[in-house]
């Protein structure tokens, strides 16, 4: 099985608390198909399910300056929501708290707005399996990672 890739949306708002140290509060919604990719020549990925991922996340952020570059590196935690569209009534919505890592860069154009391009990892620890076959939080079939890659455009109130 697969997950299809699908474009997400959301906000983030932070704030730079010293030179070197900030703080970020972001929102991330996406929906994507999970798949079974087949092989041949002219392969069909079946559709097995939907997943709505939501996702609030507070990091911490280290920037280090290059005058109007600033290059940082964040880690914080997450709140995350699976909703799994499937017809088994068995499986069920869930809430769990996730780690988040990233690093980035934004570029100022002007005093008030840039642009900023990151790549950010989160892992979401699902729970124990059932009938004795965890390993515990080591066990890599019990974690969902995503990792995303955004760039865009930004506005800064305050200046660098």
């Amino acid at each position: 099985m697969a997950l299809d890739d699908q474009q997400f949306n959301g906000f983030w708002v932070g704030a730079q608390l010293s030179r070197d140290w900030g703080v970020e509060v972001a929102f991330r919604r996406t929906s994507t198909d999970v798949i079974r990719p087949a092989g041949g020549v002219f392969p069909t990925e079946p559709k097995l399910a939907t997943i709505d991922f939501g996702t609030l996340d507070a990091t911490a952020q280290r920037v280090f300056r290059r005058g109007n570059f600033l290059p940082y590196l964040a880690a914080g935690i997450a709140g995350v929501n699976l909703d799994i569209n499937l017809p088994d009534r068995s499986v069920r919505d869930t809430n769990r708290l996730g780690a988040v890592a990233a690093a980035g860069a934004r570029f100022y154009a002007a005093p008030w707005v840039g642009v900023r391009v990151e790549a950010r990892e989160r892992a979401t620890y699902l729970g124990r399996r059932r009938l004795g076959q965890d390993q515990g939080w080591a066990d890599s079939g019990r974690w969902f990672r995503n990792t995303e890659v955004t760039g865009g455009l930004f506005f800064s109130f305050g200046g660098r």
